[in-house]
């Protein structure tokens, strides 16, 4: 059998970069589609010589016709035969290569997970470097990726939260299943605030379907918790930085039962703010990044370095 092409709609691959599954599952454009990652496990098992007549291996993975051994491309049709086969084959492979999931080379000692804003275009948005400066504070021992979820507004907004705490509950699962000496932190802005909290706490705010906390056990992976703009944001609680007096749109009502997260948690929050300060002044909700994301970085780091 020959391995070929992968491809999503108008999206064509070639192989390159690391040899493990997960390289294929980190960043864009892998992490948009179920197909991408069975390139993956195309390029893996043809690299290790499961298939002998395998894609050219090139020195990156970006947008490109992948072609077969002998310089055809291959058609869209023998693509979705062979995303079944990559499928079927691929645990039997790496059992084979004695490749072992957990603690693989891919596993960074930290990740962060990153909510983005509602209305914000998919991925770590204003956030993101902030994440950046994480990474290299760490000397690049971290990584980050974005929760996909709908960050929708009303009257949407409680299904997309409920939504997004799935996903990160699936995603800090699978990072730690995967790699369970990793630590893992956690950043949320406005409606990605409120699945930070829900996620740890559990959902309980009025107005929102109920749901639970994060399994203690996979709660104590996540090390820190940052905050920006949350309208869950619960006055007077002992995580919280910035000026703010008021509770904001949604209160936390279970946030003393979830008070054993409160030495990982930061929440900021200045007066004026509409959401997480119920105010009337839209400037000031997006104005942490600039002005709190340096206290925000070292916040992470100091809670790397003491864990």
């Amino acid at each position: 059998m020959q391995p070929g092409l992968v491809e999503s709609k108008e999206r064509t691959w070639r192989c390159g970069g690391g040899d493990d599954l997960s390289t294929y599952f980190s960043r864009a454009p892998w992490s948009q589609d179920v197909a991408s990652a069975q390139v993956g496990a195309l390029c893996i098992m043809s690299r290790r010589g499961i298939f002998t007549k395998g894609l050219q291996p090139t020195s990156s993975c970006k947008s490109s016709n992948i072609q077969s051994a002998k310089g055809n491309e291959v058609t869209a049709t023998t693509m979705q035969k062979w995303i079944l086969t990559a499928s079927l084959i691929l645990p039997l492979a790496l059992c084979v290569s004695g490749a072992a999931v957990p603690n693989n080379a891919n596993c960074k000692a930290v990740h962060i997970i990153v909510a983005r804003g509602t209305n914000e275009e998919p991925g770590e948005g204003p956030q993101g470097p902030i994440a950046d400066a994480i990474e290299n504070m760490l000397g690049g021992t971290a990584d980050s990726a974005a929760l996909d979820y709908p960050a929708s507004i009303f009257p949407t907004y409680a299904k997309s939260v409920a939504t997004g705490v799935t996903n990160m509950k699936k995603m800090i699962t699978e990072y730690a299943t995967r790699c369970p000496q990793s630590k893992l932190v956690l950043m949320g802005f406005s409606q990605g605030a409120q699945v930070i909290g829900d996620t740890l706490c559990g959902t309980d705010e009025a107005f929102f379907p109920s749901t639970e906390p994060i399994a203690p056990t996979l709660g104590k992976k996540v090390v820190a918790a940052v905050l920006m703009g949350d309208p869950t944001h619960v006055v007077g609680a002992p995580y919280n930085v910035g000026t703010s007096d008021h509770n904001g749109w949604f209160p936390r009502l279970n946030d003393k039962e979830c008070s054993g997260y409160d030495n990982i948690r930061r929440s900021y929050c200045d007066d004026g703010d509409v959401y997480c300060d119920a105010g009337t002044d839209g400037k000031v909700h997006s104005s942490y990044f600039a002005k709190y994301g340096a206290d925000a970085a070292a916040f992470v780091v100091s809670k790397v370095k003491s864990s």
